[in-house]
């Protein structure tokens, strides 16, 4: 059962991971190229200039904190995973982070990232049902890690938020209230599903009253499928408050991680260390507004919100903002498709091996 399942989905999904792959090249070249067209006083020609001036140690410091990004997705499914039983190693983990990661930037809302990473979690021997559970705590606490650092921007820089345009102010607000939103949902999903399944079966009545929906009853057994499963992982992290709280710190470290590649390269490129937590906070404001739009990686979103903000604290504000974001994002995604282009071959290959020797 498992491995038709296994099958189906590598059928169904890896046609299109090429198709997102293609399209998300397309929209990030168009938004370099805009980001680029409309900054005042840039040109490729300095934008050389300002990297050979950059410091060759907080660069490769930089790129370790991006790899440190991987790294802590990593160990912290790891993490769980022993807790429920499944040794795994880190470069299990490094395949599954890698590619949550690659395919949550390059598909809408991130949609792709929590399959990808189920699939490689099924093909190393972890079972569906744990593997839905690992991936919804750990993205419970990503999200929880995201609020607080926001929280921490709000706290201690809350006049770097008033200096954003009118329109990143709206998109920091709505990702904030979406964050918070989503953390409280899937804390219903896993410890109070009889109130929020007894919400959706309210809404349910409501639609069909206003003939809106059809096949009622279809849904309804959806539902009734995912209370079961919701239940179970309820149950399996019941009592764990160790292991979520330390989760939570992968999660925060994580996080933290992304934010120094931002101002380490700022600190390389001669930017002074007394705004070093200007330009995290701002980093920070950009991850709670680029949630808002359903964008590939938050495309185009990340990016002006991160000049409009770096705009009021730097000269250079366009060259920071493509380094950073370059350093920070797009080799970011490159090296986690490299990675998992590695483990799907590697499982491939076993997998193959396997099926000739029966």
């Amino acid at each position: 059962m498992e491995g038709a399942r296994l099958a189906k989905l590598k059928k169904k999904h890896w046609y299109s991971k090429v198709i997102w792959s293609l399209l998300f090249v397309a929209i990030a070249a168009a938004s370099i190229y805009v980001i680029v067209s409309q900054s005042r006083g840039f040109t490729w020609q300095g934008f050389v200039e300002y990297l050979s001036e950059a410091s060759p140690v907080y660069v490769i410091s930089a790129v370790l904190c991006m790899i440190g990004f991987i790294v802590f997705e990593g160990v912290s499914l790891v993490y769980i995973a022993r807790n429920f039983g499944y040794k795994r190693n880190l470069l299990d983990g490094l395949t599954y982070s890698a590619s949550d990661i690659y395919l949550s930037s390059i598909t809408p809302s991130a949609t792709g990232g929590q399959p990808a990473s189920a699939y490689f979690m099924m093909q190393s021997g972890i079972s569906g049902a744990v593997a839905t559970v690992i991936l919804l705590l750990n993205l419970m606490m990503y999200m929880l890690a995201m609020v607080v650092v926001g929280f921490l921007s709000f706290l201690l820089r809350p006049r770097l938020f008033l200096s954003f345009s009118v329109l990143s102010k709206v998109l920091i607000i709505a990702g904030a209230a979406v964050q918070v939103g989503l953390v409280l949902l899937f804390w219903l999903l896993l410890r109070k599903e009889k109130i929020l399944f007894g919400f959706c079966n309210k809404c349910l009545g409501f639609l069909e009253w206003l003939k809106v929906l059809k096949k009622r009853e279809k849904i309804e057994k959806r539902l009734d499928s995912a209370m079961v499963r919701y239940r179970e992982c309820s149950k399996m992290i019941v009592g764990k408050h160790r292991m979520v709280v330390i989760v939570f710190l992968f999660n925060l470290l994580q996080r933290i991680s992304l934010t120094m590649v931002t101002v380490l390269a700022y600190l390389g490129t001669g930017g002074a260390i007394s705004q070093a937590v200007d330009i995290a906070a701002t980093q920070c404001y950009v991850y709670l507004g680029s949630n808002v739009i359903p964008m590939p990686g938050a495309i185009g979103v990340s990016d002006y919100i991160l000049l409009d903000g770096l705009g009021n604290l730097v000269q250079d504000y366009a060259h920071l903002g493509i380094f950073s974001r370059a350093l920070s994002f797009y080799f970011c995604v490159l090296l986690c498709g490299i990675i998992m282009l590695i483990a799907y071959l590697v499982y491939h290959a076993i997998h193959k091996r396997k099926e000739t020797s029966i």
